[in-house]
């Protein structure tokens, strides 16, 4: 729906002109956070693309969001495709940036810009990662006018942020009192990020990006696993996910000394063991474990390798009944391997064999009957777990035995999903640059049928181009020698043939009778 509206730059000039006059309120200028609240739920009620789980920090936290399938009116927009909420965020960080202070505002509608501000960033940031039409923006052009305006007003919304949580100076000794705007906000948005809608996931990402801020600016608090523990969300349950997601991923590497995270860690790999991928718990236990894990460097975590061996055993036990696996316990199977791999890797089974066999399978079956935004997460994920494993040093002799054994299915496989049709997304160059490289390492001897790579010279993905092109390269020469050969070996049977011939009419001719 395309509606007559003023053009957002003449707004913003009116009301930066108007703020330097007396007499006007400042509360007067800035949009009304009720308003800008109704416009917005539309988009928070739709459910994420899982694509966006390999691209965001947030990771399989976009797996669990579950949104509304009621059907929606169509936003209101202004001839450049904005919607109404777009160019309310657009507008208030103009005047942000140019000086007009929030200090001044009723404190409670203070919270609520900023609040709105940052849902409106983050769903921003995720429609320009997957370039998918009908958001905050109708439609977005690779490296048009759109994408670029929205890269300018994302980079002004952080700047926002960030100026706010660089005044934070008492941030190290905070006890979410709410003493100041940043408590509050933090405060704020933990308690609208308590259930598994996509609003509480956009509310969980606006808290992980303001702790990331405030933790790169002036560090972790003090007395943090105190905080942690009263604030009692460290629990595997629907309304804590997402609240402790992005309290994992914003502290992040500062969290590997905290005593608190350590014991939730040594609890998720013992749910992890027992469980079985049909239930939804199995699915938080993963999402909420590789969240965990990804704090520790790679071998430091703080858990016993038996354990760490037993939920090996039982995520490659789930693979050996493909059917029950979703494409998101897939990732998260996946991704956790690919985490506890070097504290295991010496370890002897037949897990490995398992977990390679259904890696190609992902490839070769699954992959081309799902959507490129349903397969895209398993795919990077597997991918990256066989490159992993093709190179772990010092490994059993069982994961070196699966990998030599599966070798020539690994090619085969890769070379499958090269033929798999591709999207236009952030997503899926990153998924494509990870194929063409491991495509590079493989032998000669591996590629078979050129005849299906041809026309993928001329794929809409670069990435797919490189690797269809690279195949080639290698292979037409050696197939040319091949050729080249055959022939002669034809011409040389033919002339043998021929003599042969030759030499039984003789023996005719000379033989008695």
């Amino acid at each position: 729906m395309l509606t007559y509206i003023i053009s957002l730059d003449v707004l913003i000039q009116r009301a930066i002109a108007t703020s330097d006059s007396t007499g006007v309120p400042i509360e007067d200028l800035f949009p009304s956070s009720n308003n800008w609240l109704e416009e917005l739920t539309p988009f928070l009620q739709r459910v994420p693309n899982p694509s966006l789980s390999l691209t965001s920090s947030m990771g399989g936290a976009y797996f669990l969001a579950k949104g509304s399938e009621a059907k929606q009116k169509k936003p209101r927009r202004d001839a450049k495709g904005r919607s109404i909420p777009a160019r309310m965020a657009i507008y208030t960080t103009a005047l942000l940036t140019s000086g007009i202070s929030l200090s001044s505002l009723p404190e409670s509608f203070h919270l609520e810009l900023l609040y709105l501000l940052g849902l409106t960033v983050e769903l921003a940031a995720d429609q320009l990662t997957t370039m998918e039409d009908g958001g905050l923006w109708d439609a977005v052009d690779d490296g048009g006018d759109t994408s670029n305006e929205i890269q300018d007003f994302i980079a002004l919304s952080r700047k926002v942020i960030n100026d706010i949580t660089a005044e934070a100076v008492n941030w190290r000794e905070s006890n979410l009192s709410g003493n100041t705007i940043v408590e509050r906000l933090t405060t704020f948005t933990l308690q609208h990020s308590q259930d598994l809608s996509p609003a509480s996931l956009y509310s969980a990402k606006v808290l992980s990006t303001l702790l990331q801020a405030l933790v790169e600016t002036h560090g972790a608090p003090t007395r943090l696993d105190e905080w942690l523990g009263t604030l009692g969300i460290l629990k595997v349950a629907p309304n804590t996910i997402f609240a402790v997601i992005a309290f994992l991923v914003g502290f992040g590497e500062t969290l590997g000394s905290s005593e608190t995270v350590k014991k939730f860690c040594n609890r998720l790999v013992s749910e992890m063991i027992g469980s079985s991928p049909g239930r939804d718990v199995t699915l938080y236990s993963a999402v909420l474990l590789n969240a965990c894990l990804s704090v520790y460097e790679p071998g430091q975590v703080p858990v016993d390798t038996r354990k760490q061996t037993l939920a090996l055993k039982q995520m490659t036990s789930w693979m050996d009944t493909p059917d029950e696996m979703s494409g998101s316990l897939a990732t998260e199977a996946c991704k956790g391997i690919l985490r506890i791999l070097p504290s295991v890797k010496g370890v002897y089974g037949p897990y490995w064999e398992q977990a390679i066999d259904y890696c190609i399978l992902l490839w070769t079956q699954t992959a081309a009957r799902d959507s490129a935004s349903a397969r895209l997460p398993y795919v990077y994920a597997s991918l990256k777990l066989i490159a992993t494993l093709t190179d772990a040093p010092d490994a059993s002799d069982d994961l070196t035995e699966a990998v030599s054994q599966s070798s020539q299915d690994i090619s085969s496989g890769l070379i499958e999903l090269l033929k798999i049709p591709s999207e236009v997304s952030q997503a899926s160059q990153i998924v494509n640059s990870l194929l063409c490289r491991m495509l590079e390492r493989v032998p000669l001897s591996h590629i078979g049928d050129l005849s299906d790579l041809y026309g993928l010279v001329a794929a809409d993905s670069r990435e797919v181009q490189t690797a269809a092109f690279g195949l080639l390269h290698r292979a037409l020469p050696a197939a040319q020698e091949q050729l080249s050969v055959d022939i002669l070996l034809e011409k040389q049977g033919k002339a043998s043939i021929a003599s042969m011939i030759n030499c039984a009419n003789s023996i005719r001719c000379v033989s008695p009778g």
